[in-house]
Formats: C-alpha cells, sequence, structure tokens
C-alpha cells in the first residue's frame, strides 16, 4: 500500500512538470491568434507575442512563425526576428536581421555588457552564501547524525539513553544532510548561470539590442545550460528521497519507542482516573509529536521526486535558438517600417 501510494505521488508530480496542455490546433488558432492584433501599446504587444507563442509550443506554424517575426522586428528585436524569420522559412528575412544586427554592434556592446556583468554578479553572490551554508550542513549533519545513531545502537545493547538525544540528533543531522543536498543543487545553479552571463557579451552573433535574459533564451544558451545540469540536478533529487529512507524507519522506531517508554514509566503507578486522564493526554501528545518527524521525510520525498522531474524536463529541451522559452519581452518600440503588419492584416 505504501509502495502504491508512494509511486502514485511521483507520478503526478512528474505529469505535471513534463506535460503542457494544449488545445486542438483550429481551436488555438481562433483564440490565441485571431483575436489578438498588433498594436502600438507595449502591453498589447506582450500579450500578443505570449498568445503566438503559447499556439507554436502545441503547433508550429510557419504562417505564425511569419507574424511573430514581423511583431519582433516591429518593437526592434531584430535577433528574435531573425529566429522567427528562420522558422518560418524566410531566409532573405534572416539574413536581413543579421546585416541589421551587425551594423549596431559596436554603440550597444558596452550597454549589454554592462547589464551582463550585473546579472552575474547577481547570481555569483547567492552562489557564495548557499554554498558556504551547504558545507556546514554536509560537515555538521553526518556529526549530528552519527553521535545520534550510537547512542540509539548503545540504547538497544542494553544501555540507558536519552530517547530524546538520539531521535533530535539523527533526525536533525539527516535534515541538514538533506537542506544541504538543496542548497548544493541551487548554488551550482546560480554558479553556472553567473559564469554564463559572465561570459555572454563575447559570444558571437549575439544582438547587442536584446537584454542578456532575452538573448540568453533565446539563443538555446539557457537550455544548453540546463540541459548539461540535468544529471546532476536529478541525481540530487534522488538522493533526497534515499534520504528520506532512513528518516521513515527512524520515525517509525521513534513512535514504538515512545509508546515503550510511556509504559515502562506508568507501569506501576496507580491506575486512578485522574492519572489515567493524564497518561491518556501525555500519549496523545507524544504520539502528535512523533507523527511530526515524518514532515521532514515527506518533505524530502516531494523535493526530490520535483527535482527530479524537473531535471528530466531540461534534459529534453530543445537546445537549438529557440523564440519560445522566451516568458516574457520588454520591448522598446522602435518601427522600421509598417509594412509587414499592414500586408498581414495588423492593425495599428
Amino acid at each position: 500500500m505504501v509502495k502504491t501510494v508512494f509511486l502514485f505521488l511521483l507520478i503526478i508530480i512528474f505529469t505535471s512538470f513534463v506535460h503542457p496542455e494544449c488545445f486542438p490546433e483550429e481551436v488555438s488558432y481562433i483564440k490565441l491568434v485571431e483575436s489578438r492584433s498588433l498594436s502600438e501599446s507595449r502591453y498589447e504587444n506582450e500579450l500578443l507575442i505570449e498568445s503566438l507563442k503559447n499556439h507554436l509550443k502545441c503547433h508550429p506554424d510557419k504562417e505564425v512563425y511569419y507574424k511573430l517575426a514581423v511583431i519582433y522586428e516591429y518593437i526592434g528585436k531584430h535577433y528574435l526576428a531573425g529566429i522567427a524569420y528562420k522558422k518560418a522559412g524566410k531566409n532573405n528575412d534572416y539574413d536581413r536581421m543579421q546585416q541589421i544586427i551587425i551594423s549596431k554592434k559596436g554603440a550597444e556592446k558596452e550597454k549589454f555588457k554592462a547589464s551582463a556583468d550585473f546579472e552575474a554578479a547577481k547570481y555569483h553572490k547567492p552562489y557564495k552564501t548557499k554554498k558556504t551554508a551547504a558545507m556546514v550542513f554536509h560537515i555538521t549533519g553526518p556529526i549530528a547524525f552519527a553521535t545520534g545513531l550510537s547512542l540509539f545502537i548503545h540504547d538497544k545493547a542494553g544501555g540507558k539513553n536519552s530517547l530524546t538525544a538520539q531521535y533530535t540528533l539523527m533526525f536533525g543531522g539527516l535534515s541538514m544532510i538533506a537542506g544541504g543536498t538543496i542548497l548544493n543543487a541551487h548554488a551550482d545553479e546560480h554558479l553556472l548561470l553567473s559564469n554564463a552571463y559572465s561570459s555572454m557579451s563575447d559570444d558571437a552573433g549575439v544582438d547587442y539590442g536584446l537584454t542578456p535574459d532575452e538573448y540568453f533564451a533565446s539563443s538555446g544558451k539557457r537550455a544548453g545550460l540546463y540541459s548539461g545540469y540535468s544529471g546532476k540536478y536529478m541525481n540530487r533529487g534522488l538522493a533526497l528521497i534515499f534520504i528520506s529512507l532512513p528518516m521513515i524507519g527512524f520515525g517509525i522506531f521513534s513512535f514504538f519507542d515512545t509508546l515503550n517508554f510511556l509504559h515502562e514509566k506508568h507501569y506501576e503507578e496507580d491506575s486512578n482516573d485522574s492519572n489515567s486522564l493524564d497518561r491518556s493526554f501525555e500519549a496523545f501528545f507524544s504520539c502528535l509529536i512523533q507523527i511530526a518527524v515524518f514532515i521532514p521525510a515527506i518533505s524530502s520525498i516531494v523535493i526530490g521526486a520535483r527535482m527530479m522531474a524537473r531535471g528530466s524536463k531540461w534534459g529534453k529541451q530543445n537546445t537549438e535558438p529557440n523564440l519560445l522559452t522566451l516568458n516574457s519581452i520588454a520591448p522598446i518600440i522602435d518601427p522600421v517600417s509598417k509594412t509587414y503588419g499592414l500586408a498581414l492584416g495588423f492593425s495599428f
């Protein structure tokens, strides 16, 4: 029964991460493409771009890619426009975007580099903090667990040790190891991101008219970074699930040890109504505390499963230049011409 529930939980978590929701193509086109038009409003254009990308995630359509390219060119995002033109099979327009990018490189490089360096520093600071904390947890955790386990073994061999000391040290130690594993995973992710941003301005073919975030996502470099990191990230998720197993095992032991301790403590006491009520309350309160010790174990299972699902998703990403990985844009309206938009039936 426990195995069935555990597997069911993992399936639900994996499914929620891996499978996107898609409308049928005709419904998606009407809902996400036909219902919107190009505008002079920055906010309206953001909504339009997101709608087109949501359609393209499920239904790659050259006509819709072409519409997306026109919008990106209209707002001055020539690198993104070039990718969209290429997806639409418009190679001449793609070449035209590359010429525009080359012509404006010199003037905008310094501004782009400053933004990229700022992003690199933003990720490097939490990397150092989390890495230090993870190191402390991974040193202190095993020591605490080993101490608690020694007391546990000595107690089972006939010695007398405090149950509170045994289980507090073991659960605390395992929780610190789990916490250190999570912190390590995020610290390494921050380091990879920091290094990627710090070297971004020297990439060949970068469009300095984009923000570093836009270029990082659309160029496929973000997908490539996470794809390379996915295996290590999944292993840490699996490690969290394994760490939860001794937590569950010792949690069960602690439950019965506490009941046995209470039984021995009150075995020779008078069983009048007042004492019986006190003992019942003490047993109930103790059991409530014992149930709480399973919270770190369940948390480790859930977080570990989510990490494995996320890592699996990262490993399947397309690392080619891709417009659909952008969550949002910050367009600055810089219209080159309204000809393309009018030809497609957009209103201005």
